[in-house]
């Protein structure tokens, strides 16, 4: 059920927009921890066709974007929530102001 990945990332990316408005940085911090693990595990699978990883690729960039995009204080709040996922989160979403 492979296929299904780039849809269910998209889902994500929906629902961490919509929780971001909210600011349920918890419930942001857990999915975004859980949307790097399922794309980490899914790229990394040598059987995978390369256009399902492009395709989720794409997904992971609207996450990070989604998080870049984050005014500093909102996202201090979500990296505090991600715990030890905090550095590698940050490593991945540049502050958009030094861009």
């Amino acid at each position: 059920m492979y296929w299904i990945m780039p849809a269910l990332l998209n889902a994500y990316v929906s629902r961490l927009s919509t929780l971001i408005i909210l600011e349920q940085w918890q419930r942001v911090a857990r999915d975004v921890a859980r949307f790097v693990e399922l794309y980490k595990t899914f790229v990394d699978n040598d059987a995978i066709e390369h256009g399902w990883k492009t395709a989720a690729s794409e997904k992971f960039v609207e996450m990070i974007n989604l998080v870049s995009a984050l005014p500093v204080d909102k996202r201090d709040l979500l990296y505090a929530e991600l715990g030890d996922a905090t550095e590698t989160i940050r490593a991945l979403a540049p502050d958009e102001e030094k861009k």
